[in-house]
């Protein structure tokens, strides 16, 4: 096996949402390898983006994680993960754009 990552988008998609199943999962590599009758090592190449799985060993890979080929095949929006939303004071908030906007001559 090459240790060169693919530049096919199928399989970059497939590496990083692999991972994200896993994680969210709350599995480590080596718990689900050994769920899929697979080799950490095998795991890992494929989560970094090396390799070119059969479509049984994904389909053993969905499986393991509760999901589905379809979900680890589909591309999903790439950039950091949200962040957990803050709860807002609204009032101070209010306070504070109508402070400006007195600032700024806007009202009275």
């Amino acid at each position: 096996m090459s240790s060169k990552k693919s530049n096919l988008p199928e399989l970059i998609t497939l590496s990083r949402n692999l991972r994200l199943a896993r994680e969210a999962a709350g599995l480590s590599q080596q718990a689900l390898a050994t769920r899929a009758g697979l080799h950490r090592s095998y795991l890992v190449s494929l989560e970094n983006g090396v390799g070119n799985p059969s479509l049984e060993k994904v389909a053993s890979l969905s499986s393991c994680l509760g999901t589905t080929l379809v979900e680890l095949l589909t591309p999903t929006p790439a950039g950091p993960a949200r962040k957990p939303r803050h709860e807002i004071d609204s009032e101070a908030a209010l306070a504070g754009v109508i402070d400006a906007l007195r600032r700024a001559g806007a009202i009275d």
